[in-house]
């Protein structure tokens, strides 16, 4: 049996979220949608942007003076599977061994934003 964690996780990496290949914009906005609804059930602020091309998704947690922010940057877009002739394991599949594309900076994130337990040192941080 798999953990909470585990299973978002997994669920995050199955987005066939390629935005390079027009077939797939609407999984792409698929899995901004499912981010917002993670985020937003972390209590993060969480606003979904339009963009001519893909949504900007924006969350952050309530500010507290005196603490640090730190600021995180990543994508939530995959790259394109070809050659799927070179994969050793079906593309956008994950499995115990990680998944497609960013999955450290993906699963990174996820976990750093994980609201109280984000720390800098000794210090709770701010995520924004």
């Amino acid at each position: 049996m798999m953990t909470p964690e585990l299973e978002d996780l997994f669920t995050l990496l199955r987005f066939p979220s390629v935005s390079t290949d027009s077939v797939h914009r609407a999984d792409t906005r698929a899995c901004a949608g499912w981010l917002v609804t993670k985020l937003l059930g972390m209590g993060m602020k969480t606003t979904l942007h339009e963009t001519p091309g893909h949504p900007v998704i924006v969350a952050q947690n309530e500010h507290r003076p005196g603490r640090r922010t730190v600021l995180l940057y990543g994508h939530y877009d995959v790259q394109p599977a070809e050659p799927v002739g070179e994969w050793r394991t079906p593309p956008l599949r994950a499995h115990a061994g990680g998944g497609p594309d960013h999955v450290p900076g993906r699963d990174g994130q996820q976990r750093a934003v994980d609201g109280p337990r984000l720390r800098i040192g000794k210090d709770p941080a701010g995520a924004g």
